[in-house]
């Protein structure tokens, strides 16, 4: 459901952008938060960008880190890891 949830949020805010760069030329978050708040609106739509890829970078390393061992398992076989 929170899946979803993002999704369509995520929509909304590329039709928004979309829209927006339509009217007046902007093509980026950080050029439209400059439009809107000036340099301050620049600076928090990159930093907030910024958050985003690390929380999304963040969250791919620790499944990876918590199922790739258990998917070579199944690959190969084996019931257990030997350390």
């Amino acid at each position: 459901i929170l899946l979803t949830c993002i999704a369509c949020l995520s929509c909304y805010s590329i039709h928004l952008l979309l829209c927006s760069a339509g009217v007046v030329g902007i093509r980026a978050y950080e050029q439209l938060g400059q439009r809107a708040f000036g340099h301050p609106g620049k600076i928090l739509a990159a930093v907030i960008i910024t958050l985003h890829n690390i929380g999304a970078m963040s969250s791919y390393l620790f499944i990876v880190k918590y199922e790739l061992p258990l998917v070579i398992q199944a690959f190969l076989g084996q019931t257990s890891i030997t350390e």
